[in-house]
């Protein structure tokens, strides 16, 4: 009777170790020429396979909003599609194309700018870091530093909130990039 229980806890350990080794699984990804630009997320098994890396060193991949599961790429109201690639941060400048422009109104510490026929809305993302955010009528296409990552995401048009969809990304990215 006792090695029937021991045999059944031991099982019961057994599938505990498996569920957890498979939900805190990581996904790993060699990029570019010199392989220097590799990837470790931290994601199911399960959602590794919709991670995009083609072997260079743009990672792309989409999730849900709001549940953060990384999804089949596809275009639809709750799916955020995210692009990122490493970056020598003292030389790279996202806002360069906004150097000597005025915005045309200041709203809640968000710049409202007029390039290019859009309308780019810039703000402080937290970190030191600016994030532009460019409404294209049908979605948002906003781009920002993360370490040492450019990352660029676009979603849908109606969430107007972006400092609240870039809170989201960037909670999203320090949950799961390891490196």
């Amino acid at each position: 009777m006792l090695s029937i229980i021991h045999f059944q806890r031991s099982l019961l350990i057994a599938a505990i170790l498996l569920f957890s080794a498979s939900v805190t699984a990581s996904c790993r990804f060699e990029g570019g020429r010199d392989g220097r630009h590799s990837y470790e997320l931290n994601l199911p098994e399960s959602e590794c396979r919709w991670v995009d890396n083609g072997g260079g060193e743009v990672m792309t991949l989409s999730i849900e909003y709001p549940s953060m599961k990384v999804v089949k790429p596809r275009a639809g109201n709750s799916v955020i599609t995210i692009r990122m690639f490493p970056v020598l941060r003292p030389s790279f400048r996202e806002g360069a194309f906004l150097e000597g422009v005025k915005p045309f109104k200041v709203v809640e510490g968000v710049e409202f700018y007029d390039y290019g026929g859009f309308i780019t809305r810039t703000f402080d993302g937290g970190e030191g870091e600016t994030v532009f955010a460019t409404d294209h009528e049908r979605f948002w296409l906003a781009k920002r530093l993360f370490k040492d990552l450019r990352v660029s995401y676009q979603y849908a048009r109606n969430y107007e909130d972006i400092k609240l969809m870039d809170r989201f990304v960037m909670s999203f990215l320090e949950q799961v990039i390891v490196r």
